[in-house]
């Protein structure tokens, strides 16, 4: 059982964005870092989490100049919103140590953002994340033609789902946060391309069309349609496919 504190926490966010070259959060991680240790104050990391341009808004990815290619980009994403969880858990009482374990039991194993969803009020905080919950888990993301139902999904789809599956799992057999992140960004996961497969295999077995580098639906490749929406699928009660989640559009009535 790894046992963290605040500052192991923050040390090992800091590593990740110094790698990842987002720089700006990586400069307030640093002073976050120097507050605890010169004052043991944590509230000013929390405060990092509320509102528009906060820790909650940043996305890790080439288009906004990070350092991080396309492939490694829902890997080290998934880990970056994990850190954000410990650091947020760790800030709230930052004097004591918390396992990993417990955090992620308490979390929820496909559910690392809910520090993004931070509030002063504590039940709203509750709020948000029972929401958040209800939207996100264990659900693949595509596109999907209201008017035909012809679907598909991304191969980075597959790696943003699969990547909230296996990075905690990955963080509790490391036992080591730095050893884990570059693991990660080396996305250096066992039995990777055989999981992509399954997941493939799955999808198409349920009517799901996978593209490998995902595209706009529209129009519809089918039916020509413009009237598509992003859509979900959730795994069957079997896990033998995927089935379209309750919370999509319906499809237009013929």
């Amino acid at each position: 059982m790894l046992n963290l504190t605040y500052l192991q926490a923050l040390t090992a966010m800091e590593n990740l964005l110094s790698k990842v070259g987002v720089s700006h959060w990586r400069d307030s991680i640093r002073m976050d870092i120097q507050r605890w240790n010169d004052f043991k104050d944590a509230k000013s990391h929390l405060n990092s989490y509320g509102g528009m341009g906060s820790f909650n808004d940043v996305l890790i990815c080439e288009e906004n100049g990070h350092q991080v290619t396309r492939i490694q980009q829902p890997w080290v994403n998934t880990l970056f919103d994990w850190l954000k969880n410990l650091c947020y858990q760790l800030a709230k009482d930052p004097r004591h140590e918390l396992s990993l374990e417990a955090i992620i039991d308490e979390t929820g194993p496909s559910d690392p953002c809910i520090a993004a969803f931070w509030s002063p009020n504590e039940a709203e905080t509750k709020r948000r994340q029972a929401e958040h919950r209800q939207k996100t888990n264990n659900k693949i993301s595509g596109e999907r033609c209201l008017q035909c139902g012809y679907g598909e999904v991304s191969a980075a789809s597959i790696d943003w789902y699969l990547s909230k599956e296996i990075i905690p799992k990955m963080l509790m057999a490391e036992q080591n946060l730095t050893t884990a992140i570059e693991k990660i960004l080396k996305v250096d996961v066992p039995n990777i391309q055989t999981w992509r497969n399954e997941i493939s295999a799955k999808l198409i077995k349920s009517g799901v069309a996978i593209h490998l580098k995902g595209r706009d639906l529209r129009p519809c490749p089918k039916c020509g349609s413009r009237d598509t929406a992003v859509y979900r699928w959730s795994p069957t009660k079997d896990g033998q496919g995927y089935e379209p989640s309750d919370d999509n559009l319906a499809l237009r009535k013929k």
